[in-house]
């Protein structure tokens, strides 16, 4: 029972860590192991953004062995744009680079068009993003869009998927 109510704690902790943020460096067991996921940063004209988490599952093996799990059932990107990283692109599109602390095992960048009005159906279901790129870490960014990197990872003794978002504005000058 203590060892149930220890992991809980741990993975309840562990949760709060990455709701909160937790600075740019991903928190590591002793022994290297990633307690979280893997933060990625977006190179616009050689500015780096460190891309707001949302949802997200993560396992990993603590030290001692025990696997210890962690769910974020974040609101939806798409209205909560409070939440995210603003990049406001000078002049129109610009070309943009994901750098990731870690490698994922595949990920994919959708994007909608910030028209105003929800993006959901009326059932409620997300309609499907315009795919913006596929496992390149190269991309064009445009104006009045939200974007959202879908990443999974499959790492030694770490496992998760993740979701990281920002949205596009654009200023003449």
């Amino acid at each position: 029972m203590k060892k149930k109510t220890a992991t809980l704690l741990t993975a309840a902790a562990l949760a709060l860590m990455l709701l909160s943020g937790c600075g740019n460096e991903t928190p590591e067991t002793d022994s290297g192991i990633l307690m979280e996921p893997p933060g990625v940063i977006l190179e616009v004209k050689g500015t780096e953004n460190p891309l707001t988490r949302f949802g997200f599952e993560w396992t990993y093996i603590a030290d001692d062995g025990t696997a210890v799990a962690a769910t974020a059932d974040a609101s939806s990107p798409l209205v909560s744009l409070d939440q995210m990283l603003d990049i406001t692109l000078k002049n129109g599109a610009q070309s943009a680079t994901l750098k990731f602390e870690q490698a994922p095992t595949s990920y994919t960048v959708q994007r909608w068009l910030m028209e105003g009005k929800s993006p959901y159906t009326e059932n409620g279901a997300l309609p499907d993003g315009q795919i913006v790129t596929t496992n390149s870490d190269t991309l064009t960014l445009e104006p009045g869009y939200i974007y959202l990197v879908d990443a999974e990872y499959t790492l030694e003794n770490c496992s998760g998927t993740v979701e990281y978002a920002f949205y596009t504005n654009y200023v003449t000058g």
